[in-house]
């Protein structure tokens, strides 16, 4: 079976102030893991690069994943949108077609990624300028990742997954990763030398030794259904002469996803009842002077009171004291 793909990813250029995951999750080790772990069953809607480089921006799979668990939605994103805000920042020379999975993780953070239908991945896309329509910037800005942390080894991979983490990784790939059975890569590693591919990584199962990722080359051969098993080996080789490692760079993006509790309503119902304001045991006469709503759905007023104690020691440079009186509906100032 015969595949060909354009190389689309290079070696991101790592530094001593990159958080790592081993400093992220510092109580947990390999050993600490299940033997079978990752994100399980869910599904992502496979994307097609074709012959365009642009495998980096499979970093939008990543936020498909958090904006599901966030919102219970799946959503497509646009990986053509994150492929070219990379070339914003990748420190690549101008015109290189591909990038690094540093700047993917850089792009999901500060820029987000915007929905599929809004920037379709295609040879247009590819080759018009670098996105800056407002519609498009605010739709990403809604998509963006906390941060993120680097994996050096196959160990901080396998660590993430069995934190139900995706994790974005780059390796350089031999000809004999194209020799799969059902989308099964085989353990022994050769062949000629094909160039650096982003994938994403969901699940793993310690016992077969693999690594399952998404693919971004379609369901058909030589993935099942886009997906692929890839064997621990190809994680761990490190190509002899020339001192070179397979797995070139892997990250863990790291989203915040609040508790049901925590999730404000959609709609507040603000009480229409306006609190009497007293300084200093005075009453303030005046209907601008409104410091507290309350809120009917939380129960509670939406301006702390403590807000307004740091506001006024801010202006009158003494210290203050704010409390509401629930039975007299009246926020009281002592300055």
């Amino acid at each position: 079976m015969k595949y060909s793909f354009t190389p689309g990813v290079f070696p991101s250029v790592n530094t001593h102030t990159d958080w790592l995951t081993s400093r992220a999750l510092p109580s947990k080790t390999i050993n600490d893991i299940k033997p079978i772990g990752g994100i399980g069953d869910f599904q992502f809607k496979i994307k097609d690069q074709g012959q365009l480089p642009y495998c980096t921006g499979m970093g939008a799979y990543i936020q498909e994943f958090w904006q599901a668990k966030e919102t219970g939605k799946y959503s497509e994103l646009s990986a053509m949108f994150v492929y070219r805000m990379n070339k914003r920042h990748d420190g690549l020379p101008p015109g290189t077609e591909g990038s690094t999975a540093k700047a993917t993780m850089d792009t999901l953070r500060l820029f987000g990624v915007c929905q599929g239908i809004l920037y379709p991945s295609n040879q247009g896309n590819y080759d018009g300028p670098i996105p800056t329509d407002e519609k498009l910037m605010s739709s990403a800005f809604e998509n963006r990742i906390l941060s993120y942390t680097r994996n050096p080894t196959l160990d901080e991979i396998l660590i993430s997954l069995d934190g139900s983490k995706p994790v974005g990784f780059s390796m350089f790939l031999l000809s004999d990763f194209f020799r799969t059975t059902k989308g099964r890569v085989p353990k022994e590693i050769g062949g000629s030398f094909v160039g650096g591919h982003f994938m994403v990584a969901t699940n793993y199962n310690i016992d077969q030794e693999i690594v399952k990722v998404v693919q971004s080359w379609g369901t058909a051969e030589p993935t099942l259904n886009g997906y692929m098993e890839i064997p621990f080996t190809w994680f761990r080789y490190v190509i002899e002469d020339l001192g070179f490692p397979l797995l070139m760079d892997a990250y863990t993006a790291l989203d915040y996803i609040p508790p049901k509790e925590l999730v404000l309503p959609k709609y507040l119902t603000v009480g229409d009842r306006i609190p009497t304001i007293e300084v200093n045991g005075q009453i303030v006469k005046t209907s601008d002077a409104v410091f507290a709503f309350i809120g009917s759905e939380l129960g509670r007023t939406l301006v702390s009171v403590r807000t307004i104690e740091e506001i006024l020691n801010i202006l009158t440079g003494k210290p203050a004291q704010v409390s509401f009186d629930q039975d007299t509906w009246t926020v009281k100032i002592n300055i």
